[in-house]
């Protein structure tokens, strides 16, 4: 199935307008920007960026097309960085796997285009407290869902919410280790018992115990 771009942006320009008023004048990107420019190490600025996002998911949700139970957006290739990774590893209680040399972004996103993320469980997200930015962040701003479905139309492009400043905090905050989750945490590596790790260190937390 084919969509009409202007359609699409014409859809989101409408739906960017009337979030506007709900935002009560705060800039999300200026607010991580500083959030990655202020004290304080990895994991509590990681903290503190889910903590915005959290706001930004629940005045946007509404003006978006993205719904519970939607999750075309889950079978792309999903960026993370080693902090992020070691945060989720906590709170799961699984070991991530160490990456060596990442795939680089553009064949990562080609491999993993139209497969499941690792943790997309039964049509939902199964870490959903502890999701990476690039989740967090990806807003399809358009009234139609469908547009996101990457296993049946995977060359379309989607009216995004504009979340550059976010991405940029999430380099300058957390470091440029980039590698896909799938590359992290391996679906086969969830399902071996010895890939458990629940001593002191590991055992799974809360997104508020980020330390």
């Amino acid at each position: 199935m084919t969509y009409d771009r202007q359609t699409m942006d014409a859809q989101a320009t409408a739906n960017v307008v009337a979030l506007e008023p709900m935002l009560n004048g705060r800039n999300f990107n200026r607010e991580a920007i500083d959030i990655a420019r202020g004290k304080g190490g990895a994991g509590y600025k990681l903290y503190r960026l889910h903590r915005l996002t959290d706001d930004l998911t629940r005045v946007a949700t509404p003006h978006s097309a993205c719904r519970n139970g939607c999750s075309h957006c889950c079978n792309m290739a999903v960026s993370v960085t080693q902090t992020e990774a070691r945060e989720i590893s906590k709170f799961i209680g699984v070991k991530y796997q160490n990456v060596g040399t990442p795939m680089p972004i553009p064949e990562a996103q080609e491999l993993y285009m139209g497969k499941p993320c690792t943790f997309l469980k039964e049509g939902k997200c199964s870490i959903y407290q502890m999701r990476p930015l690039a989740c967090r962040v990806y807003f399809n701003m358009s009234d139609t869902p469908e547009i996101c479905d990457v296993v049946t139309n995977p060359r379309h492009d989607i009216p995004c919410l504009n979340a550059q400043g976010v991405q940029i905090a999430q380099a300058l905050a957390l470091g440029t280790d980039f590698a896909d989750i799938r590359e992290y945490f391996p679906p086969e590596n969830l399902d071996k018992p010895d890939s458990m790790s629940y001593n002191q260190d590991s055992q799974p937390k809360t997104a508020q115990s980020i330390s």
